[in-house]
């Protein structure tokens, strides 16, 4: 279940001294927000979770994910907490080759 990928991810980067949110989409909340935003080293972090790795984002969280990209986020859609460290790895955020799962 998604909400099991969000539970490992969020433990992955609490584990290297990431703050977490994790977004609940309900009338309270903007349409198309990320599943996860959060802060580390000092950087904005916004992740889309998704369960299937041929499910991409949809057009309204694609567009969200571009507007804090464009602000200077790092972001991505990731399945995994592997896919998640990976990315800001590869963005120069953390370091290490730590793998989580």
């Amino acid at each position: 279940m998604e909400r099991d990928v969000v539970k490992r991810i969020r433990a992955a980067l609490a584990a290297r001294g990431a703050w977490t949110i994790k977004i609940h989409g309900s009338v309270f909340q903007p349409r198309g927000t990320p599943d996860i935003i959060g802060c580390i080293q000092g950087r904005l972090f916004a992740f889309e979770v998704k369960e299937d790795r041929h499910e991409p984002p949809d057009d309204l969280q694609a567009y969200n994910l571009g507007l804090i990209r464009a602000a200077g986020g790092v972001v991505a859609t990731v399945y995994s907490a592997d896919d998640a460290l990976s990315v800001l790895r590869n963005a120069g955020v953390i370091d290490g080759t730590s793998e989580v799962g």
